[in-house]
């Protein structure tokens, strides 16, 4: 996902400024944060509950915050941003649905979980179109499905994992309610058991207004008003930069990585996806900006 080339950025502008300093004060104090975890494990989360923000840490409190992802959809050399939401909340649950094995030649002696399960992500994938408002963003995306360990045999458990998105606090709330009630009805109506573990995963990745005029306005000083954006509508996916967003104004922005003479490249997560090294200069030069004059 490119973490290795956030790094690298933040250790970039990290030796800028101590260069820097050497012959002129910085106009105020600096922190750069090395989290780890930041996928799946909720590292921002850890170092808030640290004390890394409050002044528990380093002698200072931190009183605004800004953070970088490298995205391929952009072209290099631009960065973008926008107020409020950025990112969605990211959820995950895993439902397991208790049934009868037996042969596969006599399904009339079982109570099939594997029929129950096919039953559940079909009605699953009408929370959103059925019970979301169509102006509200949300999602909810089945991602494994595991039963069984034989062709001839109808087992006993069939498991069900995945993840739903949203950018309202009600319509998450709607979304762990629906996932919990089609699951144990439509298992139910099969003659099953579901047990639904619904997990709340990171909040909104929420930008606060004047943080993210600051960033505007720094760099189009920097790297001129052709090359920054404001971003258009929220994307679905979640960054646990989003706890720091909850303590501290803050503005998370994006960093164009698709090389000038490329059409695209591999997306985040992809397996052959390649932090664009280019694109490391710009993410250096921001940060630096943004450390002296934000």
């Amino acid at each position: 996902c490119g973490h290795d080339g956030h790094t690298t950025i933040l250790l970039g502008a990290a030796r800028a400024l101590a260069e820097f300093s050497k012959t002129h004060p910085l106009p105020a104090p600096v922190m750069f944060v090395f989290q780890p975890a930041e996928e799946g494990g909720g590292g921002g989360l850890r170092m808030v509950q640290d004390g890394c923000l409050d002044g528990s840490i380093a002698p200072w409190k931190v009183t605004k915050m800004f953070g970088l992802h490298g995205w391929p959809d952009v072209r290099q050399g631009m960065v973008g941003s926008r107020s409020g939401p950025l990112l969605a909340a990211a959820d995950r649950f895993e439902i397991t649905i208790e049934g009868k094995g037996a042969h596969a030649a006599q399904p009339f002696k079982s109570i099939d979980p594997v029929t129950t399960a096919a039953a559940i992500v079909t009605a699953m994938q009408t929370i959103v179109s059925r019970n979301v408002d169509p102006l509200e963003a949300a999602v909810v995306s089945v991602t494994t499905i595991h039963a069984g360990s034989a062709f001839n045999v109808i087992p006993a458990e069939a498991k069900i994992t995945g993840t739903s998105r949203s950018l309202d606090p009600e319509v998450r709330i709607l979304l762990e309610k629906r996932i919990g009630e089609v699951s144990q009805q439509i298992a139910l109506a099969h003659g099953c058991t579901a047990t639904v573990e619904y997990e709340r995963g990171y909040p909104v990745t929420r930008n606060h207004p004047e943080a993210v005029e600051t960033f505007m306005n720094l760099a189009q000083t920097e790297l001129g008003e052709e090359s920054v954006y404001e971003v258009d509508r929220p994307f679905m996916g979640a960054e646990d930069f989003s706890y720091y967003g909850e303590v501290v104004p803050a503005c998370f922005f994006l960093l164009g990585l698709l090389p000038p003479d490329e059409s695209s490249m591999p997306l985040l997560h992809a397996s052959d996806f390649d932090f664009n090294d280019s694109a490391i200069e710009i993410g250096i030069r921001m940060f630096t900006r943004i450390a002296l004059e934000a």
